[in-house]
């Protein structure tokens, strides 16, 4: 099952979910970028695809009125350079209307779904490039890309009660 999706093995990269024939699911992705200046977008992946008749919302930003960091350190040099243990953190000054993404998945499926399973998968790519060619093979000239993150949805027969 998780060998199927290009993803790390990670399985908390994936969500099941069950949903009856006739019920609408939303499923809302977030995306959010550690370096406080790039901006995020979030796409739906070709293959696995999304099921007949889902509604696959546009990547939306979720803008900050400040710098909020998510990751905020500052490199340290010692008298003891070079014999120290040095290590190289991110500091930034600036903040992206876009550092924050989601992207919404509205879907209502029908009888003829009911007992099949469909796998929706999204990734989320930054807008920098400076570690292009530095080894990483996420990081394009377009961005770096993310994790794959996928919803894992079963359709049920619908639950019907009477109620007298």
């Amino acid at each position: 099952y998780f060998e199927d999706a290009a993803t790390t093995g990670n399985e908390t990269a994936y969500r099941t979910t069950r949903v009856g024939a006739g019920q609408t699911i939303v499923i809302t992705f977030v995306a959010a970028d550690p370096n406080p200046e790039d901006q995020v977008t979030l796409f739906v992946l070709e293959d696995p695809g999304v099921p007949p008749n889902m509604i696959v919302g546009r990547s939306t930003c979720t803008p900050n009125a400040e710098a909020q960091y998510i990751c905020l350190a500052q490199d340290a040099i010692s008298a003891a350079y070079p014999n120290q243990n040095y290590t190289v953190d991110y500091v930034s000054q600036g903040s992206s209307a876009c550092q924050r993404a989601t992207l919404d998945l509205t879907w209502t499926p029908t009888d003829a779904d009911v007992g099949l399973s469909f796998k929706v998968c999204v990734i989320a790519r930054d807008d920098s490039s400076l570690c292009e060619g530095q080894g990483p093979p996420d990081a394009t000239s377009r961005g770096w890309f993310g994790e794959t993150q996928c919803a894992d949805i079963s359709v049920t027969p619908p639950d019907l009660a009477w109620q007298v």
